[in-house]
């Protein structure tokens, strides 16, 4: 990812990375059957890191960023 922000790093463009951890969905209940939903972060209370980075005044790049 960094390297590809470098080489983008003159353009407007912005390369990051959004790792959501768990987050409460079919998808993890299926791989993680014996995992407590109810312990895991929802969908919605994550979605403002995804709405900052779609932001056009997200001056990050090449950044991992945590979702939760």
């Amino acid at each position: 990812m960094c390297t590809y922000a470098n080489e983008i790093s003159t353009t407007a463009m912005r390369a990051n990375i959004i790792n959501p951890g768990a987050v409460r969905t079919s998808m993890r209940a299926h791989a993680f059957p014996g995992e407590d939903p109810m312990q895991l972060a929802t969908p919605d209370s994550i979605t403002d890191v995804f709405v900052e980075l779609a932001s056009a005044q997200c001056s990050q790049n090449g950044a991992i960023i945590q979702a939760q």
